[in-house]
């Protein structure tokens, strides 16, 4: 009588465990970056990334208050179940092979920049309200929106994948 062999192929089981591990390490970050950081505003020395953390963490002279659009952007995300489902995905995803953890990271990083534009443009309202004379000197009550471009400015970069 004959014994039957089995070879068992651990090839995948290897790339899946190297594709985690390579996720574990990296990350993406969100928000101004180089020379979108750098730009100037309009014809001042203020730059971009300047005009961002004074939105969204308010003056030092209390004169601009806090108007979280990033951390308050990505919590709601969070607080939704939102971002867990897509990470959740994508980590499903970089486990089957379909994607490797750049492209992965790359999504998110693309999903949480849609995610930060979409709440500065279409709400919820950030608070608080802006004054009579802000709004009549930009026409609009909506903060945060008057050229578009520090909204524009928000990017991400990968950190850490080796894929």
């Amino acid at each position: 009588m004959g014994t039957n062999k089995v070879y068992i192929d651990d090839s995948k089981w290897e790339r899946i465990k190297r594709s985690l591990k390579a996720a574990e390490r990296a990350f993406v970050r969100v928000g101004f970056f180089g020379e979108a950081a750098d730009g100037k505003v309009d014809d001042s020395d203020f730059t971009m990334l300047e005009l961002a953390a004074v939105h969204e963490f308010g003056s030092e002279d209390g004169t601009i208050p806090e108007r979280s659009f990033i951390r308050a952007s990505l919590q709601q995300a969070y607080d939704d179940g939102e971002m867990q489902k897509v990470c959740a995905s994508l980590y499903k995803r970089i486990a089957e092979g379909e994607l490797n953890t750049d492209q992965a990271l790359k999504i998110l990083g693309e999903w949480a920049v849609t995610i930060i534009k979409k709440f500065v443009t279409e709400g919820p309202y950030i608070e608080p309200e802006l004054k009579p004379g802000t709004i009549a000197a930009k026409g609009s009550d909506r903060p945060l929106v008057d050229t578009g471009a520090m909204i524009n400015a928000v990017q991400y970069e990968i950190t850490g994948a080796e894929e």
